[in-house]
């Protein structure tokens, strides 16, 4: 979808390969995160749970989220990882952020745990 709305050449595989093998990864990962998050944070409130769960998502998971994106994809670009990291992660991790904000409030608030690495993924299509 991102390819297409860039107005680009057309389907790229080797850059639809990296994004398919990073959101495999992302989400087995995003998995256990969500489990171990909801077994944490055992706050009876609902507003204070959503709001413990965002923040730490945002603190914790997120940054290293950024880090592990961006050398994911430079080692699998034939980049340097750490170059890469160094220029783009701030820029990403606000923008990912302020479009992420929203949608982790909702989804941690409303979304069963079940279905959340399906509730990411689909947001993310969008992103």
């Amino acid at each position: 979808i991102a390819q297409q709305s860039e107005g680009g050449e057309g389907w790229k595989w080797k850059r639809g390969i990296r994004y398919s093998a990073y959101g495999l990864l992302d989400g087995c990962i995003s998995h256990v995160w969500f489990g171990k998050l909801d077994q944490v944070v055992e706050i009876p409130s609902l507003p204070l749970a959503t709001c413990t769960k965002v923040t730490l998502d945002l603190l914790l998971f997120t940054p290293v989220w950024c880090a592990a994106f961006l050398s994911f994809m430079a080692v699998l670009d034939g980049k340097d990882a750490g170059k890469r990291v160094k220029e783009e992660w701030l820029e990403l991790y606000i923008g990912n952020v302020l479009a992420w904000l929203p949608a982790n409030v909702v989804i941690y608030g409303l979304v069963p745990l079940q279905l959340r690495v399906i509730s990411f993924g689909t947001y993310n299509l969008f992103y």
